[in-house]
C-alpha cells in the first residue's frame, strides 16, 4: 500500500522545514539499520530496515527541498483530483488491524430415501432455525459494515496514488575549493606563510616570499580545475616568474636563494569525495621551477579521488560533545568537538586550546566504511586540517591528521549529549 511522503515522515502536509527535519531525525533513531536490534528488523512498513530507511530518505530528500516539495505537492493535487478532500493538518493515525471472518457456507440437505416431498429440507422446525441463523449472520455483517464505515469516517485514510519513484543517489556529488600555494625548497618556506599580498584563485598574482616589510617578488598564473567523483584535474596556465623590477627586488633584498628551487601548486579542499588517504584537504605541489626558467604554457596534474558512498553504516559516532587532543612530536593541544550526524554526514563546531589561546573552528565530514573523515577549519582561515579516524566506535574516535606538510595523531571520547546549539562550546579547557 502506497503512502504519501508526509505520511512516511509522520508529519502534516503543512509542516514547516524545522518540523520535517525533526521528524526525519526521530525516525532515524527508530528505523536506521544501525539503531534496530536484530529481532526488530521487520516492523511497521513490512520491509527490512534498509528498505524502510531508504523510503524515509526518499521522502526527506523531496520534502526538505522547497522546489522538489512544491513539485511533489502539485502532483498530489493532480492525482487527488479537483474534488479531493481538504488536506488534513495531521497525518492519519496508524489503523488497527481489521479481523476478517469466513462467510458461512449454506449446504442443501440430501433427499430422504423415501422420496417424499416434505422430507426434502427436513421438518419445518429445522427450516425455521436455518432461516433464523441466516438472518442473524446477515444482521451481524451489516452491523460490522456500519462500524467499519464509522471508523473510516473518524480516521480518514490518506488517498492512495502512484508517483514516479525518486532516485536516491548512491554517491555524494564532489566539489572543491582551491588556494594557490608555493614552496621554496631551498629555504624550506611556504609562500603563503606571509600573506602580505593577495594570491587567490583563479587569477593568481603576488605569490612570493617576503620579508617583514612586505616587499619582494611574486609569481602569477591563471588557474582552473575540473572535478568528478573519481578524479580532479588541476591546471596552471601562463606561469610567470619574477621579472623586471621584481627581479631587481630579489637581488636588493638578497632573496636569490628563495628562488633557487620553487614548487607551485594548489591547496585543495574537497566535499563529497576524499583523496586516496581518506583526507579532505591536501597541499598539491606539482611543478618545480628555478630562477631563469621559462615554464611551459600549460601545467597539469590529475589526482585520483574516492567517492563518498551514500550507504547505511554500522559504525557511527554518536551525536554529542566530545573531548580529546591532537598532537605532533610529543606536543598535544586539547580540543572539544560538538557534532551532529544526519545520514552519512557530520556537521559541528570545535574549540582548540593551543598554547593558551582558544581557536574556534567549524567541522564537517562523512562516515565511510569503517572510517570517519573530518575537516576542521579555524575561524577566519583559508586553510584547514584533515582528520581521519581509523578506529571508530560509537563513543570513541582515534586516527591521524594532516595539514600541509605536517601530520600527527588525534583522539576524541564522547562525554555527553547535545544541549543547546552546536556552537555552545565551553570557555575553559576540559
Amino acid at each position: 500500500m502506497d503512502k504519501t511522503y508526509y505520511a512516511l515522515l509522520e508529519v502534516a502536509e503543512t509542516a514547516s522545514q524545522k518540523q520535517i527535519k525533526s521528524a526525519h531525525r526521530n525516525l532515524a533513531h527508530e528505523y536506521h539499520p544501525d539503531k534496530l536490534p536484530e529481532e526488530l528488523r521487520n516492523r511497521r512498513l513490512g520491509k527490512d530496515a534498509v528498505e524502510t530507511w531508504l523510503l524515509i530518505q526518499n521522502a526527506y530528500e523531496v520534502l526538505s527541498d522547497p522546489q522538489k516539495r512544491a513539485a511533489y505537492d502539485r502532483k498530489l493535487r493532480e492525482l487527488r483530483g479537483s474534488k479531493a478532500e481538504p488536506i488534513v493538518s495531521d497525518p492519519p493515525p496508524r489503523p488497527a488491524p481489521v479481523k476478517t471472518y469466513p462467510e458461512p457456507s449454506l449446504r442443501t440437505p440430501a433427499k430422504s430415501p423415501g422420496g417424499g416431498g416434505s422430507s426434502n429440507f427436513g421438518n419445518t422446525t429445522a427450516v425455521g432455525s436455518g432461516i433464523a441463523v441466516l438472518l442473524f449472520v446477515v444482521l451481524i455483517m451489516i452491523g460490522v459494515g456500519i462500524l467499519q464505515q464509522g471508523g473510516r469516517q473518524q480516521q480518514p485514510e490518506s488517498p492512495q496514488f502512484h508517483l514516479p519513484p525518486v532516485q536516491t543517489p548512491t554517491e555524494e556529488s564532489a566539489s572543491a575549493r582551491l588556494e594557490a600555494i608555493a614552496y621554496s625548497h631551498s629555504k624550506s618556506t611556504w609562500a603563503n606563510t606571509y600573506p602580505t599580498h593577495s594570491h587567490g584563485y583563479p587569477d593568481v598574482y603576488g605569490l612570493g616570499f617576503y620579508n617583514d616589510l612586505g616587499w619582494g617578488a611574486g609569481l602569477a598564473w591563471k588557474g582552473s580545475y575540473a572535478i568528478g567523483n573519481h578524479e580532479i584535474n588541476l591546471t596552471i596556465k601562463d606561469l610567470r616568474l619574477p621579472e623586471g623590477i621584481e627581479k631587481e627586488m630579489i637581488t636588493s633584498w638578497r632573496q636569490e636563494r628563495f628562488w633557487d628551487d620553487v614548487a607551485v601548486g594548489y591547496y585543495v579542499e574537497l566535499r563529497g569525495a576524499t583523496f586516496e588517504d581518506f583526507t579532505l584537504s591536501r597541499s598539491v605541489l606539482f611543478f618545480h621551477t628555478f630562477a631563469g626558467d621559462k615554464p611551459p604554457a600549460i601545467i597539469e596534474k590529475t589526482l585520483p579521488l574516492l567517492p563518498i558512498k551514500l550507504t547505511p553504516q554500522t559504525l557511527v559516532p554518536e551525536d554529542g560533545e566530545w573531548i580529546g587532543a591532537s598532537g605532533r612530536n610529543g606536543d598535544e593541544s586539547k580540543k572539544v568537538f560538538r557534532i551532529r550526524r544526519e545520514g552519512n554526514t557530520i556537521e559541528g563546531a570545535a574549540l582548540e586550546f593551543v598554547q593558551g589561546t582558544k581557536v574556534r573552528c567549524t567541522i564537517h565530514g562523512w562516515i565511510l566504511d569503517g572510517k570517519v573523515t573530518l575537516f576542521e577549519r579555524p575561524q577566519d582561515s583559508a586553510f584547514g586540517v584533515s582528520l581521519v579516524a581509523t578506529e571508530v566506535q560509537p563513543r570513541k574516535l582515534k586516527g591521524y591528521w594532516k595539514s600541509g606538510s605536517y601530520q600527527g595523531v588525534w583522539h576524541l571520547t564522547w562525554q555527553k549529549e547535545l544541549q543547546g546549539s552546536l556552537d555552545d562550546l565551553p570557555v575553559t579547557p576540559p
